[in-house]
């Protein structure tokens, strides 16, 4: 049983295809303007690193606020043999293929070919949270089967869990992938027609929404209590990321949010400098681990990579290949000491 079932009844939302990022990124930009709120969002996304207790920032009183009781589902999304290949490349993941030789689609890729029903949501008018500023905190994935390329999966997107967060409000957006009825032969179907082959779930926080005291209470993961003082492992790798990196995965991720595109049209929005995809680090880090399905992988982010950069890395893990059972991936400024990510994979 997945976690939405034990969830009121959602009105369902039938998409026939996955929608255009770049149509939702700018749908989001002119809802920003329409609220007059552009210098709000500029303090928000100034105020990354997220900030610690205390430092929450300037809040912003809101009514009532609740999400909408609502699925977005699409069908029959196939995994495309060249967008898996270019996703690979441009986060360096090998391109693996299973015993008879069929090519397996690569975790990170999957989140990818999901993001736009999951900006389907975001961008929704009842949505009650501004996706221009939301900050990415975490992304929690349970990859229970290899999915192949050319197989069609069944998407569906869901948020849930509106709570307060010591910086503002937090909320989960939960997707889904499952093998779809149409579209694959018996033998890729398996037993993976009822239950998700692939299940994850991002956390989002908006800074300075204030929400009503019926909301929930605050979470009690790390997302807003104390961290610990970041000591540096031992690094095992260096990557030098270039002021493209945040460009070259938009071209292969569909993800065009502008505070990764460059640097003029990162700061327009508020930021220093364009910054790189949390899930190009995130996929970059699994690619270095190299597992495969079943697992199930992690990652927090913590203050953002700001593009051009070099980074330090270090890979800590149990086992390899097949026998890897769990491993850690830290990525993190060497000269300031501050963290951008962590990933952790167990198997």
């Amino acid at each position: 049983m997945s976690a939405h079932d034990l969830q009121p009844a959602r009105q369902k939302i039938l998409l026939e295809s996955m929608p255009s990022l770049g149509g939702m990124y700018a749908k989001a930009a002119g809802q920003l303007v329409g609220r007059g709120a552009t210098a709000g969002v500029r303090r928000a996304l100034r105020s990354t690193p997220l900030p610690l207790p205390g430092r929450s920032g300037a809040t912003r009183r809101r009514t009532t606020l609740r999400l909408p009781n609502i699925q977005i589902q699409v069908p029959g999304v196939k995994v495309e043999a060249h967008g898996n290949s270019v996703f690979c490349q441009v986060v360096e993941a090998p391109v693996r293929v299973d015993e008879k030789g069929r090519e397996v689609a690569f975790s990170g890729y999957l989140h990818a070919l999901a993001f736009p029903a999951a900006m389907a949501l975001l961008t929704r008018d009842d949505f009650p949270l501004p996706t221009v500023g939301l900050v990415h905190l975490s992304n929690h994935v349970h990859h229970t089967q290899q999915v192949l390329v050319g197989e069609s999966l069944d998407v569906t997107v869901w948020a849930q869990d509106l709570r307060k967060h010591r910086a503002g409000a937090a909320v989960d957006v939960v997707v889904e992938l499952r093998r779809s009825p149409r579209g694959n032969d018996d033998d890729a179907r398996g037993a993976g027609m009822v239950e998700p082959v692939w299940t994850g779930r991002s956390v989002y926080l908006a800074r300075g929404v204030q929400l009503s005291s019926e909301a929930g209470g605050e979470t009690a993961s790390g997302e807003s209590q104390q961290r610990p003082e970041f000591t540096p492992p031992v690094p095992t790798a260096r990557w030098s990321l270039g002021a493209d990196t945040g460009r070259r995965y938009a071209a292969v991720s569909g993800d065009v949010n502008p505070i990764h595109l460059s640097g003029p049209s990162a700061k327009a929005l508020g930021m220093k400098g364009a910054i790189a995809h949390g899930m190009y680090t995130a996929s970059r880090a699994l690619a270095m681990v190299d597992a495969q399905a079943p697992m199930t992988w992690e990652v927090e982010f913590q203050t953002p990579l700001v593009l051009p950069s070099s980074v330090a890395v270090a890979v800590d893990r149990t086992g390899r290949a097949e026998g890897l059972r769990e491993a850690t991936v830290t990525v993190w400024n060497a000269k300031k000491r501050k963290p951008h990510a962590t990933l952790t994979v167990q198997r």
